[in-house]
């Protein structure tokens, strides 16, 4: 594994634990939401979040035994998309806040 490869890693379990952090922060919140349609925007974010982790522990699995050649470009793919999915996550606390 070269050092890019590591990166990837590395990005990818701290952005796992903020993506931990923030989930729970706005499951917490969601309760003291009086806005119906406001509720509903942050449960789907909520249901993306959920649904995102099972997929990427499976993307995760598979990185793990797969060959070199394939290994970069799925953990790429992988820190893309949990990028993303924590960018939605955040976006949604600092409406809440």
């Amino acid at each position: 594994m070269n050092l890019f490869s590591t990166l990837m890693v590395v990005i990818f379990f701290i952005e796992s634990f903020w993506e931990v952090r923030l989930y729970t922060r706005l499951t917490q919140q969601v309760a003291s939401v009086r806005d119906h349609s406001e509720q509903d925007r942050v449960q789907k974010v909520l249901r993306l979040e959920r649904r995102w982790n099972l997929f990427s522990w499976v993307i995760v699995l598979a990185v793990l035994f797969t060959p070199e050649s394939v290994f970069l470009p799925l953990s790429c793919v992988l820190v893309l998309c949990e990028t993303i999915v924590i960018m939605k996550l955040d976006r949604e606390d600092q409406r809440l806040k």
